[in-house]
């Protein structure tokens, strides 16, 4: 029996008859009356008044690295930051970085049925491959040198179940990580052997006819070396779509069908031996693009694009003394794109396939050093960058040849950062960062952080910095002969200034709390564009950007394994020139996350609620507000060496859509209903 024709059999039957706000009431009553039931019987099995405040800090405030590039607790960190933990991932269901992100205060993702795109603190710019957004893999740079795009679907290079721990740090981190370190920087830390242990299978199965396996394999070596291997494969039917822009005849009444298919596979390797850590990833992506974006011919299945990234990393770390760490790395990096689109010629009447490929290679050589001298923690060092391939290509099947640019391009930077103690209590980091571009010639850009600890469970801080992100070869570059988009030859580099005051607080044994407040404004803000001299699409610095908002988070972790947290956002982001629509940006984002132990030790029932306000279009309409609910049933060890879960995406098949961007005849795109997955690991 196919999974989707059951589910929308139970979905008619069993859920559909109810209201979307009753079912909503009903579903959160049950939980929470579970939820006081089982916090009620299992409370007082452990007590962690019986720890010490020391034990308690270690539970509660987790160590983080992408901060300040060496580990330090997140109280301490010069930003506001977010640990999601590979434990979360399999409560909470999460089948893609996209899905992780959203659950984090102040992030708001979308997709336009062929990427997912980042949207964090108000800005989520139509046309934007997340350029802005810096994510790394252990350290190690992912976004493209194309299009500057930070991978957030089945084109993400790594699979979910090889992630140990996600850091999240928000802010400009430009002083330290150099281009793309814009507005927020992801972390994805993998598992290591030790995490692995032995051999790994798992397989899940979901709506839409999808598929997915994996095998993995970790385990600490003879020769005191560590090894995890890993490969995985997705395959995804996807569904019919209708699209009420293209309803006529001639259009298949605005169905695409068989339109949005998708396909994936991945592979990872990591060997570590004393200091030194070889890395390697892979991934290949196929989406066929049911939109009829760009002028395509809509519902036609030649429409599609293929994503490819990998990379070759080796690190070393070594201690040299309690005083002195030094890491130094060396990296090669590749990515490609293919997009066929088919085309109808109204003066020849003739059908035609219009063709993108794209490739870009680049070396990098990454060194710093952390050095404590008495009150100071000194980090410094230097990134060079060898862009050695920027390819572009369109062109028409058997037809002519638009663009073949071929460019390359490199950039260095040095950069230097003191945490010096005050006092015991205040802390002052302070960070520069120098960079040359052959593009662009220099740029500097400071980060200073002031961290006021009062008391152990209190932190205040302030944050200010500077960031700067060079436009990408897309957006310098591309053309396809004037048929729809042309090239941003013109462009200068975007910067922004951003302000954050934070207050994180843990409130008793149980509670943390943590309160931001924030001013951005970003300076030539790159913007995807219609011409109105020709009617093609380009790449313009439009005007400046200005943004502010604050956000509060409250988390609990208690001792029978019940977790949960809620958070708020309001921001409120625009252009400061008059006439200009400030699209896709929400004014508020609420979320709430319950997690809860049921029948047995290892059992978990999950629970997201996500609300969302409407979003302005392009033609200055709104695409509503809604609410997503998310539910998840995960059994560690349901029986001896097999993990089970089960989620239920959109639980009362909310209907919402986001806005389209200009190659879109949709005002806006509508998103998946309910959908379920089903998934078994098996450990040997």
């Amino acid at each position: 029996m196919k999974i989707q024709p059951f589910f929308n059999s139970f979905g008619i039957q069993g859920i559909c008859f109810v209201s979307s706000a009753f079912g909503r009431l009903m579903t959160w009553s049950v939980f929470l009356a579970t939820v006081l039931i089982a916090f009620n019987c299992a409370a007082k099995d452990v007590q962690l008044t019986d720890m010490s405040l020391e034990e308690l800090m270690d539970i509660r405030i987790k160590p983080v690295v992408s901060a300040s590039k060496y580990e330090q607790k997140s109280m301490d960190a010069p930003s506001s930051m977010t640990v999601i933990t590979a434990e979360e991932i399999a409560r909470y269901g999460y089948r893609t970085l996209g899905d992780l992100l959203q659950s984090i205060r102040g992030f708001h993702i979308t997709n336009d049925r062929n990427y997912s795109y980042v949207g964090f603190r108000g800005f989520n710019r139509p046309g934007d491959y997340s350029s802005r957004v810096l994510l790394l893999l252990d350290g190690v740079r992912i976004n493209d040198n194309i299009f500057g795009s930070a991978a957030l679907g089945a084109d993400f290079i790594l699979d979910l179940d090889l992630i140990q721990r996600v850091e999240v740090v928000r802010g400009p981190s430009y002083a330290l990580y150099g281009n793309s370190a814009f507005f927020v920087v992801v972390n994805v830390i993998t598992r290591d052997a030790e995490d692995v242990q032995g051999l790994e299978a798992s397989g899940d199965a979901g709506s839409f006819d999808a598929y997915k396996g994996r095998v993995s394999y970790g385990d600490v070596l003879s020769n005191a070396g560590s090894l995890v291997v890993s490969g995985s494969i997705l395959d995804s039917q996807g569904q019919n779509l209708y699209f009420q822009e293209f309803d006529t005849p001639d259009h298949n009444n605005g169905f695409a069908e068989g339109g949005d298919e998708e396909s994936a596979g991945n592979l990872f390797l990591k060997y570590a031996q004393g200091d030194l850590t070889i890395e390697s990833a892979y991934v290949k992506r196929s989406k066929q693009i049911p939109t009829g974006s760009w002028g395509m011919t809509f519902n036609d299945p030649r429409n599609k694009s293929w994503d490819e990234r990998a990379f070759l990393d080796l690190k070393m770390e070594h201690r040299v003394n309690q005083r002195l760490d030094i890491m130094a790395r060396l990296t090669y990096s590749l990515y490609t794109y293919e997009g066929k689109y088919a085309f109808f010629d109204e003066e020849t009447l003739e059908p035609y396939i219009n063709r993108d490929d794209s490739k870009g290679q680049w070396w990098g050589a990454d060194f710093h050093m952390v050095h404590k001298l008495g009150r100071h923690t000194l980090l410094s060092g230097g990134e060079y960058r060898d862009n050695f391939t920027l390819y572009q290509k369109n062109f028409d099947e058997f037809g002519p040849v638009y663009l073949n640019d071929r460019q390359n391009t490199r950039n260095w930077g040095l950069f230097l950062q003191d945490e010096f103690a005050v006092l015991s209590s205040l802390k002052l980091n302070a960070g520069l960062r120098y960079d040359h571009f052959s593009t662009f010639g220099n740029t500097v850009n400071p980060r200073v952080a002031l961290i006021y600890r009062p008391m152990q469970e209190t932190a205040f801080k302030y944050i200010a910095g500077k960031a700067f992100r060079a436009p990408n070869a897309y957006e310098l570059f591309y053309n396809d002969g004037g048929t729809t988009q042309k090239a941003g030859t013109e462009l200068d580099c975007e910067r922004i200034i951003s302000h954050d005051l934070i207050w994180e607080q843990m409130l008793g044994d149980y509670y943390t709390t943590a309160l931001s407040l924030y001013y951005y404004k970003v300076e030539d803000l790159i913007s995807l564009v219609t011409d109105a001299d020709d009617d093609l699409l380009t790449f313009i610095n439009r005007d400046e950007v200005k943004a502010r908002g604050i956000e509060g988070e409250i988390t609990g972790l208690f001792p029978n394994g019940f977790k949960g947290s809620f958070s708020y956002a309001y921001q409120e982001s625009d252009f400061t020139q008059s006439g200009l629509i400030w699209t896709n940006s929400p004014r508020h984002l609420a979320k709430l996350n319950l997690s809860m132990p049921i029948l047995k030790e290892g059992f978990y029932l999950s629970i997201e609620e996500q609300y969302t306000s409407s979003l302005d279009t392009l033609t200055g309409n709104t695409a509503g507000d809604y609410f997503l609910t998310h539910l998840t049933l995960y059994a560690r060890e349901m029986i001896k060496n097999l993990d089970f879960s089960a989620s239920l995406y959109n639980l009362f098949d909310e209907h919402y859509s986001f806005p389209g961007s200009d190659e879109h005849i949709q005002d806006s795109i509508p998103q998946d209903g309910r959908s379920c997955r089903i998934k078994l690991t098996l450990k040997f």
